[in-house]
């Protein structure tokens, strides 16, 4: 509890005196004596609660929670960071392209965008769907420069008639090597992908000072 591990791994107590387990953290406590299936089927239970907390219901990939896990379980240990990036993408006007052609389209289309991320030519090593129509990924420094993004950030959709073009900016940070949190990156990233609309022919800013 101490080193916060409990965040991440369930501790079922199995004892003959509850005594202050759930005070400490336990998830979940048996009474000895025990029955060994009742035990595995509230294990199950258990992990895929702890699944779904770091699940994002659309896309079945990565929520904000996910990604912020999985990042910080990739780095630990690893003392240089620097030639990785943090890819924020947000897709303009979504809402208003969803109430026209439809919630299930939109969301179809918003799965399928997922996808396309998870294969980009750039090999992605995390990619999330942080909230509503924006996504992040956590990727290494691409040697050809970034001009692959305009492909990405201009895909077209077609579903049940309806046809989406999507218009999507990103911003990029350059990770460094220094002390800070995942989502400190994020916002980093984001704030670079705000600055998108000015630069004009350009679907991708990246962040700096």
């Amino acid at each position: 509890k101490q080193r916060g591990w409990l965040r991440e791994l369930p501790v079922i107590v199995i004892s003959s005196d509850p005594g202050d387990a759930y005070k400490r953290g336990a998830t979940d406590f048996f009474s000895k004596p025990f029955d060994p299936d009742v035990v595995n089927v509230r294990i199950h239970n258990i992990i895929s609660l702890y699944d779904r907390y770091y699940t994002d219901n659309l896309t079945e990939g990565l929520n904000r929670k996910g990604f912020i896990r999985q990042s910080e379980i990739f780095f630990h240990g690893k003392k240089d960071k620097t030639g990785y990036d943090l890819m924020f993408f947000d897709i303009k006007d979504f809402k208003a392209g969803n109430e026209l052609t439809g919630i299930a389209n939109g969301d179809q289309v918003l799965r399928e965008f997922y996808h396309d991320l998870c294969e980009a030519q750039f090999a992605p090593i995390l990619v999330a769907r942080i909230e509503a129509d924006h996504f992040v990924c956590l990727s290494q420094q691409p040697e050809e420069g970034y001009d692959f993004l305009n492909e990405i950030c201009s895909r077209r959709y077609e579903k049940n008639g309806k046809t989406f073009q999507l218009n999507v900016h990103c911003g990029i940070y350059h990770l460094e090597n220094k002390p800070m949190a995942i989502s400190g990156m994020i916002d980093r990233a984001r704030l670079a992908e705000g600055f998108s609309d000015s630069e004009y022919g350009r679907a991708y800013v990246i962040y700096d000072h």
